[in-house]
């Protein structure tokens, strides 16, 4: 009886951490976490605006709110270092911004972080890749679905496809992958 009482408490102690947060003690990987998605979407358009030489303005602006959700990130996931070095280095680029650069200037055509909706396909599908990853087929299949609403938008028409068109300024592959989906008769 006291060796079945034991067990039950080992199990009982076992199944309350099931359903602490999942992300508090996670140290490396991927995260099934929307604000991580966010942060990481904004490092790397960080660096990809400098090298488009952006309006300063611009970029001080996402680099304000890419700390803002570091240190918001930091708080709710503390045991990782990534958030830090990404805070770092926004805050490294906004210590080399004109404090006088307007806060109103907005991106030039071809800079991905001035999409809004294509940022948040990143967002949905990176979740979704990860929820699928741990198994948690209810919120992976609800981002892929979120992704296929908006996944319209990102691409763009055939029209905005066009030389000198909204998407035909994106970079690198993201640019040539939605250029691919026009017929030449099209473009």
């Amino acid at each position: 009886m006291l060796g079945l009482a034991c067990m039950m408490l080992s199990a009982g102690a076992q199944a309350f951490q099931l359903y602490e947060s999942d992300s508090t003690g996670i140290k490396g990987g991927d995260l099934m976490d929307r604000d991580y998605w966010r942060a990481k979407w904004n490092n790397i358009r960080l660096d990809e605006a400098i090298q488009q030489s952006q309006p300063e303005g611009a970029i001080l602006m996402e680099v304000i709110g890419q700390r803002q959700l570091c240190d918001e990130l930091i708080k709710k996931i503390s045991e990782r270092s990534g958030f830090k070095t990404w805070k770092a280095h926004a805050e490294q680029i906004e210590h080399k911004i004109n404090p006088n650069a307007s806060r109103g200037e907005s991106f030039k055509p071809g800079c991905l972080w001035s999409e809004i909706n294509y940022r948040e396909s990143y967002v949905n599908y990176n979740y979704a890749k990860v929820a699928i990853q741990k198994k948690d087929w209810g919120r992976g299949e609800g981002r892929l679905e979120l992704r296929g609403e908006k996944s319209d938008v990102p691409g763009g028409s055939c029209e905005e496809r066009r030389p000198g068109g909204r998407v035909a300024g994106w970079s690198g592959e993201v640019g040539s992958r939605h250029l691919d989906g026009c017929g030449q008769n099209e473009i």
